[in-house]
């Protein structure tokens, strides 16, 4: 079941990022037209796929991106808020549940959902294989792809379907390569698994004593 982001939590979160304050110091502040967009952040995370990371606001980007530079991987188990950096608990505590829903989206694809898009390359492509190829193929496929996202894999089975793949390789006249494919879906679900991370330690972080 998805996490929900109840409106009661929202709320909650709003008048706080009204108050005229600075949140991150100097180098993090986020502008008043900026601090509202916390709404549009987590509706964002609510459809049945993510956003692009590249898509959402600079101020939280930056927030975030601050943490993660400033805190050593010897110090990530037990981080703590760079100097000066102030975070009203509101907003960390609705950052928590955004990153529930960041989590619930890099959930692993099952098998039922995968093989939806995979078989359709395969039926695509059948006059190229045999029946022994094509169940070798699902085989690999579920090896390449078992603990990758299913909106991943959609996006991974479109870039191949309009050649969309760069590396220079590829032969579209066939299905891709378990290795082909997987590397395209990870084009889409790393950066999301990257901003996971960061949220989760900038929202771990406990103030700097």
């Amino acid at each position: 079941m998805k996490p929900q982001i109840s409106s009661k939590t929202i709320g909650s979160v709003l008048p706080a990022l009204k108050q005229e304050r600075e949140i991150g110091g100097p180098h993090g502040e986020i502008g008043l037209g900026e601090k509202s967009k916390i709404r549009e952040i987590v509706a964002a995370f609510r459809h049945e796929e993510p956003p692009r990371i590249t898509s959402l606001p600079k101020w939280l980007i930056n927030l975030i991106e601050r943490m993660y530079t400033q805190t050593p991987i010897a110090a990530r188990r037990a981080p703590t808020l760079p100097s000066g950096m102030e975070v009203p608990e509101a907003l960390k505590t609705g950052l928590t549940e955004l990153l529930c829903l960041v989590k619930w989206h890099l959930r692993p694809a099952a098998d039922a959902e995968w093989m939806v898009h995979t078989a359709f390359l395969l039926v695509l492509y059948r006059a190229f294989y045999s029946k022994e190829q094509s169940a070798a193929l699902v085989k690999g496929y579920r090896v390449a792809l078992g603990d990758l996202p299913v909106w991943a894999i959609r996006r991974g089975c479109e870039n191949w379907l309009r050649g969309e793949c760069g590396a220079g390789t590829e032969n579209y006249a066939f299905a891709p390569s378990p290795p082909q494919l997987h590397r395209l879906v990870v084009q889409h679900s790393r950066p999301v698994a990257e901003f996971q991370y960061k949220l989760d330690l900038f929202v771990r972080a406990k103030p700097a004593p």
